[in-house]
Formats: structure tokens, C-alpha cells, sequence
């Protein structure tokens, strides 16, 4: 197993009316955030691949939650942790940012019992994903979720 970098890595934040934007020149950008069809996040753009973007008209909320969302794509590029499978990776990216996400974020997003439920039960409620030996535990409970 790979050592795992714990900490999220900063990129700008860019939020920018993704809809209305020509986004034929980076979307071989890496993963795609997607909400009902429409991307609402990207990561490793801009002219020196070095922003996230944002969709400008999201709730704050889930603004926040994608954010963190990119930041974790991020970290596992970095750490060269990036599955092959993109719905896998998908998953593994979005269990992880509701064991980095905060219970008062969560509650303010649709479902909030179901993340807050799922969050607790990834983390065990005192499991910290900033702490390596912690996020390789977190991954065991999130690989035991998707496998």
C-alpha cells in the first residue's frame, strides 16, 4: 500500500459560470463533478493547470462540498492513489469528502442524515482523515463500502 499523503494540497479557487464557458479545451482536465447532468467542478485548470473551478450559482454549501471534493481529487493525484475505473474513483473521492467534511456542512446539504450517518460510520466518529494512520483506516471502512 502506497504511503498516503493525509492533508489536502490549495489550488486557487475559481468560480466561474461553468455552463456558459467553452470547456472543449479542458475537459481531458481529470474528473468531472457533475450535478444532474451539469459540471459543477473541475481541477488542474486554468492556463497553468493550477485552479479549481467552481460553478458560480451552486448553493454555498454545495459549493463548499465540491470544493472539498476537487481538493481530494488533488491529494490523490498527488499521491498517485488514482484508480483506473472512473466510477470507482468517483466513489472513492466522495466517501472521503464526507469523512473530511464538517457535521455542520453536511447538514446543510440534501440528505443530511444519510451523510452525517455515513460520515460517522466511515470515521467511527473519531477517526481524524488528516492524520495518515487515520485516512488509512478510513480507507479500509470506505473499500469495505464500495467492494
Amino acid at each position: 500500500m502506497p504511503r498516503r499523503r493525509a492533508t489536502l494540497p490549495r489550488m486557487r479557487i475559481v468560480e466561474k459560470h461553468l455552463r456558459r464557458h467553452n470547456l472543449a479545451r479542458v475537459l481531458d482536465c481529470g474528473p468531472l463533478r457533475t450535478r444532474r447532468g451539469l459540471i459543477v467542478g473541475l481541477v488542474n485548470v486554468g492556463e497553468d493547470s493550477d485552479e479549481i473551478w467552481v460553478e458560480k450559482t451552486l448553493p454555498r454549501a454545495e459549493r463548499l462540498f465540491t470544493i472539498l471534493h476537487e481538493r481530494v481529487h488533488l491529494r490523490r493525484q498527488i499521491a498517485g492513489e488514482e484508480l483506473p475505473d472512473p466510477a470507482i474513483e468517483e466513489a472513492y473521492v466522495e466517501l472521503e469528502t464526507v469523512a473530511r467534511a464538517s457535521p455542520s456542512l453536511l447538514s446543510r446539504l440534501p440528505y443530511p442524515t444519510l451523510l452525517l450517518t455515513l460520515k460517522k460510520a466511515i470515521t467511527s466518529g473519531r477517526l481524524d482523515p488528516n492524520r495518515r494512520k487515520d485516512l488509512d483506516k478510513i480507507y479500509r471502512r470506505i473499500h469495505s463500502l464500495i467492494l
